[in-house]
């Protein structure tokens, strides 16, 4: 995998979650879209694994705690 140098970001103004009725499991758990400083949009594909270690980060943030707590999220798939 090579690596993929990105702009100034200056936004994040969406994401979108796999439909795993309808999507492979292989595809991404979530694709967030960023603003560039230049307004370029760019499409940031996440694994299962980064969007969990994501999740966990912003739980961390006192100011989205309450929020987050009210959310129902999807259960994580189990590897058989």
């Amino acid at each position: 995998m090579t690596a993929t140098k990105l702009p100034k970001m200056v936004a994040c103004s969406g994401g979108s979650i796999r439909n795993d009725e309808i999507q492979p499991p292989t595809d991404p758990i979530l694709i967030l879209t960023l603003e560039a400083q230049d307004k370029s949009v760019y499409l940031l594909p996440l694994s299962d694994k980064v969007a969990e270690s994501l999740l966990q980060v912003l739980a961390s943030l006192p100011q989205l705690q309450d929020y987050l707590s009210e959310l129902e999220l999807p259960a994580r798939p189990r590897l058989q």
